[in-house]
This record gives C-alpha cells, structure tokens and sequence, in this order.
C-alpha cells in the first residue's frame, strides 16, 4: 500500500512558533511554509504558536496561545481539518525537547481520544526539522530524551552539519536523517554604508563599534559579552539589539557595572530586517556568545553584511564563521540535561581586538559575504524541494 495518495495534493501541517512572531522558529516555519505553498504535491497548513494569521498567507493557518503548551490539545483539530481523513505529514519545527507528549502519547497525560490519534490511530508521517544547539552527557551524543524523541520520527533533518554528526552519532543508521540549513534574505542582508547609522548615532569612523544581537535568556551570555568588550583597548562603543532589558539577565545593571553605560547603542524594540541590515553593517564586528546555537540567525545576517562575526567554538554556528573563541568549560544545564559551553571573557576580547585590526587593515566584506552566499534561497530552494519530494516515494 503506498504511504500517501499522490493523485491529490498531500497535506501537510507545520507545528512550531507562529510563523509571524519574531522567534528564529516562527521565521523558519514561514519561510518553509511559503516553499512547500509553491510545490503542488501539498495542501499546506501551519498551527503556530501565539499565531495572529495573515490574509496573505497561501496556507491555512491555525493559532493556539503560549497557556496552551506545544499544541498538544489543538493538534487533533488542526489535522482533522487540514487532512479530512486523508494521510500526510506532520512537521514539526522545534525543539526536540519540546515533543515528548507528540512521539510517546502514553506518557503526556492527555485524554485516551488525543493518545489514539497520536498513536495507534496516527494518520500522518512525524517529519522534523531541528535545531538542535547541544549534545548531552555523553560528549557528542544527544541527551537521551531527544534522542528518544528523533527516533521516533519517520524522517530527521537537522539545520546545521554540527548537529547532524550529533543525531548521527546517536541513532539508529537506518532513520532517514539528513541536513540542510535555512535561508536568509540576501537581497535585504547585504553591505550598506556604514557611516549612515553612525552618523546617526554619533560614532566616528575611526572608533571601534562591536554589535552584539542576543535575547535575554539565560543561554546569551550578556556577562560575558560585556566583559569581553570592557576588556578591549580603545574604548569600543557596543551595540545591543535584544527583546527586553530585564529578563534572566539585568542589563542596565551589567553596563554599570562594567563601566559601559556611556558606551551602549541600544534597541530593544522591532526592526525591521532591513533596519538590521543597515546596524550590521556599521559595526567594525560582531559577537555571539552563547552555550549553544542551533543555526544562529545574527550570524549569518552579520556575515551577509560583509560584518565579521565572532562566536564560540560550541554549535551550529560553527558552520558559517571563521572567527572562533576556544570553550573555557562546560556545564550540564536544565531538566533535559543539554551540555552548555562556556568562554573566558578575556580570550573573546582578545579575537574581537584583532578582528577588529585585521577588518580595518583589509576589509573582509567579500570573504564574509561569501560565507554565507549558499544560505540565500535562490539558491536553497531546490535541495529543500529535493528532499521534500524524496520522503513522498
């Protein structure tokens, strides 16, 4: 019996962050969803977390609120309206750790109706696309939870190669595993001038101005990152683009006490790419320092900016940038027991130095951009399709 009937469109659901809310994740479900909303093999829909909807949108979208977890109590409705009884994929774009209930009904406590569909009655393929920013105890293995969690899948795909050697290392050789990155707006992420937000924000172009994007949670390492620019010669101004001033970290209290509080250029209000772009591309460089990354969007859009970008030795990141400080130590983390890097302030300051000196000896523009040149979608849409297509034969 064949898996799906391919005389008709197949339908798919997206489950992962509203694909118009600011989270990495709700970016990368959008962007997928526009891709398979192109491919006529699919009948496409997406319930996304804390999801407004969009007339525009070419997909049906379904929305359920943050007091309602991961979805589990939605699904059931969702896919029964999408699919009418027809079989097709659920694509999960998160966090392994986030679906326990989705892989092992048995063990999530929702009512016998929701264990069935999930379970014996599953009338989908689990299809996901991970992030994954962490191995586990065991060094470059996966925390046995997710572990359990991708095994349970009928096909992996991980956003970076760091991960996938992680799943690899972990599952069984004959899970459907693979990787591909996501992309970028190249066209929006690109050089601009670099003295027009300067100017605005009253920097000279022989200071130094080191751009630091990061949200307030306890995995951006905002002491750190302070730290490391306090430590630098020359004063450097530093440009914070965060989603809130207290969260995990306190940073007003930071800045004062590293003595930076007359050097920050902060936003922590929206922007557009575009205004991104621009902010990127005024910086001398920028830096990542964080216990783990699953692809690492301000990365990326800082290489695309002709911005070198300067990050940890530790996650997916690695795949796109050069410039690397070592891990000082790590630490085991959180109920899911994820392995955490951590850096010595000292030696991040040190590289920020001399990437600075190195940009302002031979501008790297070009060098960055052509990191990061395969992540635009022009170019990425055709392996996406590719492996789309390849899971329905």
């Amino acid at each position: 019996m064949a898996r799906f009937d391919l005389t008709r469109p197949v339908p798919i659901l997206l489950l992962s962050d509203g694909p118009d809310q600011k989270t990495g994740l709700g970016r990368i479900c959008h962007d997928l969803a526009r891709l398979l909303s192109t491919m006529p093999e699919f009948k496409v829909g997406v319930l996304g977390r804390n999801s407004m909807g969009r007339t525009n949108y070419p997909w049906t979208n379904y929305s359920f609120g943050v007091q309602d977890g991961w979805g589990q109590s939605h699904l059931l409705q969702a896919w029964s309206d999408l699919s009418r009884g027809q079989r097709g994929i659920v694509l999960t774009v998160w966090d392994a750790t986030r679906l326990v209930w989705f892989t092992h009904p048995e063990t999530s406590g929702l009512p016998d109706r929701d264990q069935r569909f999930l379970g014996e009655e599953r009338g989908f393929e689990r299809w996901g696309y991970f992030m994954q920013d962490c191995d586990g105890i065991v060094p470059h293995r996966l925390p046995q939870e997710s572990q359990c969690v991708m095994a349970a899948y009928d096909r992996v795909l991980t956003a970076s190669r760091w991960a996938w050697e992680i799943v690899r290392n972990s599952l069984a050789p004959a899970v459907d595993l693979d990787w591909m990155p996501h992309g970028i707006n190249l066209a929006t992420f690109q050089p601009r001038d670099r003295m027009a937000i300067r100017s605005a924000w009253g920097i000279g172009e022989d200071e130094t101005l080191i751009g630091c994007c990061m949200a307030n949670q306890d995995r951006k390492h905002w002491a750190t990152v302070m730290e490391a620019v306090a430590s630098m010669s020359g004063r450097p101004r530093l440009w914070i683009k965060t989603d809130r001033l207290l969260h995990y970290w306190n940073l007003q209290a930071l800045a004062i006490e590293y003595g930076l509080v007359d050097r920050i250029v902060l936003d922590d209000r929206d922007l557009t790419d575009a205004d991104l772009a621009w902010r990127y591309s005024a910086c001398d460089a920028t830096v990542m320092v964080s216990g783990g990354e699953g692809f690492c969007y301000p990365v990326a859009e800082s290489l695309a900016c002709g911005v070198p970008a300067v990050s940890g030795a530790y996650g997916a990141q690695t795949d796109l940038t050069l410039w690397t400080f070592p891990v000082s130590g790590w630490k085991i983390e959180t109920i899911h027991n994820v392995r955490r890097a951590y850096y010595d302030p000292l030696n991040v300051g040190k590289l920020l130095e001399v990437v600075v000196r190195e940009q302002r000896q031979a501008n790297k523009a070009a060098e960055c951009r052509g990191l990061v040149e395969h992540l635009g979608w022009e170019r990425l849409a055709y392996p996406w399709k590719r492996w789309i297509r390849k899971g329905l034969q």
